[in-house]
C-alpha cells in the first residue's frame, strides 16, 4: 500500500464527513516491509530454528463492547468491528472511515512470511464517536512473530533492516465539549530473548530496538540495547493527540522509505553460545473518549424533565457522561 495514497485517503475524509454533529476520531497504520534478518557473515555460529510462531491479532472496543479476532498461529487476523459500516468494512481494507455516519470501533491486522519468516507486516485501529454517542471507543491491534535461533560456541551478530510507513491522524470537532479527545499511537520493537538454559549474563532480554528517530549506539540514551544502530530514521513509537482545546487535525505522516534503501538497520552485539528467541512486535492503538454538544446536553435535559411530568410516580436517575 502507497503512502501516498493512504495520505490522500486520509485528507480526502475530511471534507467527504458530512455529519454536522460534532466526533472524535482516530486512525492509526503503520506497515512494516522489507524485513531482514541475517546472520552477520563474519560470525556463521548462528543457525535459525522452526517452526516460526505467528501471532496475528485484532481488538476494537465500544461502549464496554469488545470484539478480539486473530491469535497463535494466525497470519492474517479477521478485522475485528463493533458498530456498523457503510460500506461494509472488507478484510485488509487498510483505509481511513471518518465519513462513516454512525460510531465504529475497527482493528485489523496481517503478516506476510516469505521463506517461513515475516517479510511485512500492516496494523491499523481506527475508531470515531458522535455526539449522540457519549461513551468512550478504542481499538488495538498487534502482529506478533517469534524465531528460535542457537548461537554456536564461537558466538554470532543478527544484522536487521527493513522499511516502514506510518500514518496517525486524531481529530475532534469544533464544538465538542470538553474533555472531548482522540489519541492514535504506534509502537515497534525487535527483542531477543536469552533462554534460561543459557549461561549467567546471556539470560533474560539480551537485545531491544525500538526505533526512535535517532541513530545511537549501546547506552547513548536512545532506544537500542545490547546493539548498534546504523540507520533510524523516524520514530516508530509516538502518538498524536487531538483535544477540544486543539481540534485541528494532528497527523504524523514521516518520510517514504525508498524500496531499494531500508530506513532502519541494526545489528546485535555478539551473542554467546545458546538459544535465543527472536521477537518482532507492532502494535498500533487509538482512544476516543466524547460528550454530548451543549445543545445535546440541553435537549437531553429537556426531555428528562418532560419524561419526569408524564411519568410523575416513576424515580428517574439519568446517567449523565462524566
Amino acid at each position: 500500500m502507497k503512502k501516498a495514497l493512504l495520505a490522500l485517503a486520509m485528507l480526502g475524509s475530511i471534507g467527504a464527513a458530512t455529519n454536522a454533529q460534532a466526533y472524535a476520531y482516530a486512525y492509526a497504520f503503520d506497515q512494516v516491509s522489507n524485513l531482514s534478518m541475517l546472520p552477520d557473515i563474519s560470525t556463521p555460529g548462528i543457525s535459525i530454528l522452526t517452526p516460526v510462531s505467528n501471532n496475528s491479532s485484532a481488538l476494537a472496543c465500544l461502549n464496554s463492547t469488545c470484539v478480539t479476532t486473530g491469535g497463535p498461529g494466525i497470519h492474517d487476523a479477521p478485522p475485528a468491528l463493533v458498530g456498523t459500516m457503510t460500506p461494509a468494512y472488507l478484510n485488509n481494507s487498510y483505509g481511513t472511515h471518518e465519513a462513516n455516519a454512525t460510531a465504529f470501533s475497527l482493528a485489523d491486522a496481517d503478516i506476510t512470511s516469505t521463506a517461513g519468516f515475516m517479510s511485512s507486516a500492516r496494523n491499523f485501529a481506527e475508531a470515531k464517536l458522535i455526539s449522540n454517542s457519549s461513551a468512550n471507543g478504542s481499538a488495538g491491534n498487534s502482529s506478533i512473530q517469534s524465531i528460535q535461533f542457537t548461537v554456536g560456541a564461537t558466538g554470532g551478530i543478527l544484522n536487521f533492516s527493513f522499511n516502514a510507513a506510518p500514518l496517525l491522524r486524531a481529530f475532534v470537532t469544533s464544538g465538542s465539549e470538553i474533555p472531548t479527545a482522540a489519541q492514535a499511537a504506534l509502537s515497534a520493537s525487535i527483542n531477543i530473548v536469552g533462554d534460561l538454559s543459557n549461561p549467567l549474563g546471556s539470560r533474560g532480554i539480551v537485545f531491544n530496538w525500538a526505533p526512535d528517530g535517532i541513530v545511537g549506539a549501546v547506552s547513548s540514551g536512545t532506544n537500542i540495547v545490547g546493539g548498534v544502530e546504523t540507520k533510524d530514521s523516524f520514530t516508530l513509537n509516538t502518538s498524536v493527540t487531538a483535544t477540544t482545546a486543539a481540534p485541528t487535525p494532528a497527523d504524523y505522516l514521516p518520510i517514504q522509505c525508498p524500496v531499494a534503501a531500508p530506513c532502519f538497520a541494526a545489528h546485535t552485539s555478539t551473542l554467546v553460545a545458546g538459544l535465543y528467541t527472536l521477537n518482532v512486535v507492532m502494535n498500533e492503538q487509538d482512544n476516543v473518549l466524547l460528550v454530548p454538544e451543549p445543545g445535546s446536553i440541553l435537549l437531553l435535559g429537556i426531555g428528562l424533565a418532560g419524561l419526569g411530568g408524564v411519568t410523575r410516580r416513576r424515580s428517574i436517575s439519568p446517567t449523565l457522561p462524566a
